[in-house]
């Protein structure tokens, strides 16, 4: 699996870390292959002590201080070390996970959750923290953990590259559609929002070179994949009571199918998975060299919900704006998916009393009906 990888798992650590992952993935000893308990000790209070960080968006009050900041670094190399030399510990290989995240973005994902695998499938009998009278639920939390707060810091990966444009990821294009749907809301009594704009963000995507495009959008295909496989080994030990990471990997999907607009745009045909697993064998065509003639692979599944619903329109809605940023249709279907976030009052405030039943396509695009820019 790994050696199709854009970086091998082996080298990835080893670049890292100097530690193969081979060495990474070795008992501690014979007589005690996961090690012992690292549980409250000095090694998880070293890990918690530098994960923390103060929120910038928190008010200070009265006493102003220096923010504190996470030390990833230490995250990571406290993590490696505990797993090599001193416990097989699920809970420190997510915490080096995330620290890979925040300091790698998307190409941290694939090792560690190969890694995660790896270490699952090889010690699951007695790997840290240990199953207490066959309840797995401790282990299974920190996945659920994994799934809901490691979202955060996906958000802030680079998902442009240019020398010209300040780099933007996830975060800032969802904070631009969001100020770009209040912008060209009817309510004037609204002060237009500062900050990022979809305009901005979309002439970053443009000004990013194909290839760092083609490498993005293969690292996420990687990391899907590296899921995917962690996936099904916790299916295989947790039975029907499997956590999942549909949240982490509907994030990712969503990244991707942003990315691959911009790739379809300049003549390439990549893959634009809208569910896992069950994903076809694909080639290298299929990640990011593909003409664009070719037929696309979509793999499909029911819909299970509301929710998935909204978010695979709104995974539309982003590879249209990328498609036809001029065009209405993507604005129609982000506003539309912003309608069913919203109760029946809000709706109804939105589409009559405020819109009054009528929606001004010229205000939605930003536009004045003389084909002049509404708004700077």
């Amino acid at each position: 699996m790994d050696s199709t990888f854009v970086m091998s798992p082996s080298d990835y650590f080893l670049d890292q870390f100097g530690i193969s992952f081979a060495a990474l993935v070795a008992p501690i000893d014979a007589a005690m292959p996961s090690g012992r308990s690292v549980r409250g000790k000095d090694i998880y209070n070293t890990i918690e002590q530098a994960r923390r960080q103060d929120d910038p968006s928190l008010p200070m009050g009265t006493w102003e201080h220096d923010l504190k900041r996470a030390d990833w670094d230490k995250v990571a190399n406290v993590a490696v070390d505990a797993l090599a030399h001193q416990s097989k510990d699920l809970q420190i290989a997510v915490w080096l996970l995330e620290a890979q995240i925040n300091k790698a973005g998307f190409a941290g994902i694939a090792p560690c959750m190969l890694l995660m695998q790896t270490l699952c499938e090889r010690f699951w009998d007695d790997i840290h923290p240990q199953a207490e009278d066959g309840d797995m639920e401790y282990r299974a939390n920190i996945i659920r953990w994994a799934d809901k707060k490691l979202l955060a810091a996906l958000r802030l990966a680079d998902m442009s590259t240019c020398a010209r444009e300040r780099e933007y990821c996830w975060a800032d294009w969802e904070l631009a559609r969001r100020n770009d749907q209040v912008r060209a809301a009817p309510d004037k009594r609204k002060t237009a929002p500062e900050g990022v704009s979809a305009a901005e963000v979309l002439a970053a995507m443009t000004a990013t070179p194909t290839e760092a495009h083609v490498r993005r959008y293969r690292v996420l295909a990687d990391a899907l994949e590296a899921i995917a496989a962690l996936l099904e080994a916790l299916d295989e030990r947790f039975g029907r009571e499997a956590p999942s990471l549909i949240e982490l990997s509907e994030l990712l999907e969503q990244i991707q199918s942003f990315i691959g607009a911009e790739l379809h745009k300049r003549g390439l045909r990549v893959n634009i998975p809208l569910a896992l697993p069950e994903l076809p064998e694909v080639g290298p065509a299929l990640l990011g060299c593909a003409p664009a003639d070719a037929e696309p692979v979509v793999a499909e599944r029911p819909i299970r919900d509301r929710a998935e619903a909204y978010a695979r329109l709104a995974l539309i809605g982003d590879f249209l704006m990328q498609l036809e940023p001029h065009s209405p249709v993507p604005y129609l279907v982000q506003r539309a998916t912003s309608w069913g976030q919203m109760n029946t009052a809000q709706l109804y405030q939105e589409l009559f009393l405020d819109l009054g039943g009528q929606l001004n396509i010229f205000e939605m695009l930003g536009l004045d009906p003389k084909g002049e820019q509404a708004r700077s």
